[in-house]
């Protein structure tokens, strides 16, 4: 990695740090503004990631080095050095002699750190089976107390060093009629289960992409479409719909005979709308903006729909392997605030069911408080609906993002 990516990461992890902003987000931005070459935004984004994603044993070790508290500078410079020397096997002269090269007044002590670090790094990993696990996998605190509550601390070890893994890129696919894609050619091979996906081995053909060919999504998001049932004579509410994977999803398990998709954001629906017209599935659904806490303007007031899927939003624990802020911006009171909210938008859309009706309910969150909770709490107060039925998807056990969904219906008069 050259001086000057090093420099763009410790500018990047600043902005992260400082901000409220995604690191997804700010890797394509940075990519992007200095129009870096595809090797060059993976190595960007690798050193960006290690950093994130390991901050409570990078900060474990700093401890373990420095006598005083580094400054916000400091600190940053030392991460990033420590994660390339000890977790991405960079090359120690070059990583140290940059790194000191960043650090303004701090280089002797950025330089005697990461010297020591290279010296007595076999003995540095040799210590790390022995850390709490929370601190081993970088996991904060509160969040993985509440793993191990829920799930046992042999799920918890599994599920966390699973969010420290790369994601893979499973692909839905969407190919015009009568379109034969040659996978050999594009690095894919079939997802055993799924035949609707595949997993991407190598880069993507630009045209799968851009010309709505395929559509990134993991296959655990399978499980609440499928809970649906659709049916040709179907009409169904997407209720939560950006960016429109399940939309898609629902389209290929029908197509039902009415979709209505909608969201409570206006830059999310642009981006739904974006997506579906770039999958050529705009002229097939009904978009509105619509937030279902809200009173439904008169085109919906009325409507009655034979299925809904509520995608409700949720903490994303289940996709942290994807989302690597997730840990870091999730403060323990939110669960109890997303649980309201989600309880509130699943006794809200209850009321648009037809008879005879079905509504999914769906997460990206292993957390019972918004999964089994929020269920429970659902049939307590509406004894007319019944559970049809339920699941998890672990990545622990199933080898896909964390997910939950589960079937309501509204039990006979």
């Amino acid at each position: 990695m050259a001086f000057a990516l090093r420099r763009s990461s410790s500018l990047l992890l600043r902005d992260w740090e400082k901000t409220d902003a995604f690191a997804a987000d700010l890797v394509d931005q940075t990519a992007s503004r200095q129009r870096l070459e595809p090797r060059d935004r993976a190595a960007l984004q690798r050193i960006v990631y290690a950093v994130i994603r390991n901050q409570r044993l990078l900060d474990h070790i700093i401890m373990s080095l420095v006598r005083d508290r580094p400054d916000a500078l400091t600190r940053r410079l030392l991460r990033m050095g420590l994660a390339e020397l000890l977790l991405l096997q960079g090359a120690p002269h070059a990583v140290v002699s940059e790194t000191v090269a960043l650090a303004g007044r701090a280089k002797g002590l950025v330089n005697a750190v990461l010297r020591r670090a290279d010296r007595e790094a076999d003995e540095i990993r040799a210590a790390w089976p022995s850390l709490p696990p929370d601190v081993r996998w970088s996991v904060p605190a509160f969040l993985w107390n509440r793993w191990v509550g829920q799930h046992g601390l042999e799920a918890s070890l599994h599920l966390a060093q699973w969010n420290q893994e790369p994601a893979p890129v499973y692909l839905r696919l969407n190919p015009p009629p009568g379109t034969m894609l040659d996978h050999s050619a594009a690095q894919t091979s079939p997802v055993p289960g799924f035949p609707a996906f595949v997993r991407a081995e190598g880069p993507l053909p630009r045209q799968w992409l851009e010309e709505g060919w395929a559509y990134a999504q993991d296959p655990s998001t399978q499980s609440a479409v499928d809970r649906l049932e659709v049916e040709s004579t179907s009409s169904i509410l997407d209720a939560c719909a950006a960016p429109g994977g399940k939309t898609l999803a629902i389209l290929q398990a029908g197509p039902p005979d009415r979709l209505v998709a909608t969201d409570q954001s206006p830059e999310r629906l642009s981006q739904l709308r974006e997506n579906m017209r770039r999958l050529r599935c705009e002229s097939k659904i009904e978009l509105a903006l619509q937030d279902w806490l809200a009173p439904a303007p008169p085109s919906l007031a009325d409507e009655k729909f034979d299925r809904i899927l509520l995608d409700a939003p949720c903490s994303n624990t289940g996709v942290i392997r994807r989302r690597i802020d997730v840990p870091w911006r999730l403060q323990p009171e939110e669960f109890s605030q997303l649980q309201a909210t989600q309880t509130a938008l699943l006794d809200r859309l209850s009321n648009y069911l037809a008879p005879q009706g079905r509504i999914v309910y769906s997460t990206c969150s292993l957390d019972r408080d918004e999964n089994e909770q929020v269920i429970e709490a659902f049939l307590a107060a509406h004894p007319d609906f019944y559970l049809v039925s339920q699941s998890r998807v672990q990545p622990w056990t199933d080898g896909f993002d964390g997910a939950y969904s589960a079937s309501l219906a509204r039990s006979p008069a």
